[in-house]
């Protein structure tokens, strides 16, 4: 096979990107979710691969490995998108209700509909339905910019709680086929959850501490590999790792009521207001980079 010159690729990627901003745009006028978009620019671009005789290619690691980092951005995101505040308290409480009774109806739903038709088995079955039910925030996020202020809020918690929620649901399925017993199960489960959440406070406030001290411009991106590296050794030693990442972005967007309040001589106020924002942008662009390109992928996975 003739070796291709690499500044295809490189054009070619930076075109997906380019597209990809435009659909941005075109779910915002139409509210028609951009992911879907990509989707369909991948199917169509593996059309076009197969109609120009180039030879197909496993894209299952890159898949993989795409996922998880887009995992880690979705959930990072989403937590620096919840801001809570004694004036948002009923409407978040009402849109984690939502959420979780959604959630849970759609499951259970789903997981019979599966378990019905296909004799899969409750949990295989429900391990599908997980994914099916989450009403993901890539989805929701750019589909309801143009609602009004109160009604596109309740819309962000309810899909950031859904992804949030869905996710360690997800996970816990998955562990429980480890365990015969459900009392154990559940003791498991609930150790695993209260050991990941005080080292993920503890880490947390360390992580800001330091890199608030950090002077040199380059860092946000070493902070971002930082929380990578703990998840990835999390996810090694079996813990939930997720609530790492939910923990640091839920303590970086509310550092108000963090910091403040219980480390205030130990903050650099205005290094620590410059992280949050610039970290906010550099998650925001990251993750637009990693869903574009997971989500086309994906598309050219597709085999109808």
């Amino acid at each position: 096979m003739e070796q291709v010159n690499p500044y295809w690729f490189i054009i070619a990627a930076s075109v997906v990107v380019i597209i990809s901003y435009f659909f941005n745009l075109v779910s915002r006028r139409t509210n028609f979710p951009s992911v879907l978009l990509l989707l369909i620019l991948g199917m169509l671009i593996k059309s076009g691969l197969i109609l120009a005789g180039v030879p197909s290619f496993n894209l299952d690691s890159v898949l993989e490995l795409l996922g998880i980092v887009g995992l880690i951005m979705i959930v990072l995101e989403a937590a620096l998108d919840l801001k809570f505040s004694k004036e948002k308290a009923p409407l978040i409480f009402k849109a984690l209700i939502i959420a979780l009774l959604s959630l849970t109806t759609g499951i259970l739903t789903i997981t019979l509909l599966i378990d019905q038709y296909l004799d899969s088995g409750m949990l295989t079955a429900m391990i599908y339905a997980i994914p099916i039910s989450i009403v993901s925030s890539a989805i929701i996020i750019p589909s309801v910019v143009n609602f009004k202020e109160e009604q596109r809020e309740f819309m962000v918690y309810e899909a950031t709680f859904s992804d949030i929620l869905g996710i360690l649901f997800f996970y816990f399925t998955i562990e429980s086929a480890h365990f015969e017993n459900a009392g154990i199960l559940a003791v498991s489960v609930l150790a695993n959850i209260f050991i990941t959440v005080i080292a993920s406070f503890v880490l947390s406030v360390i992580l800001i501490f330091l890199f608030q001290r950090i002077k040199t411009q380059v860092k946000l991106f070493l902070l971002l590999s930082v929380l990578i590296v703990f998840y990835s050794i999390g996810k090694l030693l079996h813990l939930s790792s997720l609530i790492i990442i939910l923990v640091f972005g839920l303590m970086l967007e509310n550092k108000e009521a963090v910091f403040d309040r219980f480390f205030k001589k130990y903050v650099v106020e205005e290094a620590l207001n410059h992280i949050h924002v610039n970290f906010k942008l550099i998650t925001l662009e990251t993750s637009f980079i990693i869903r574009t390109f997971f989500f086309v992928i994906f598309g050219m996975t597709i085999t109808l």
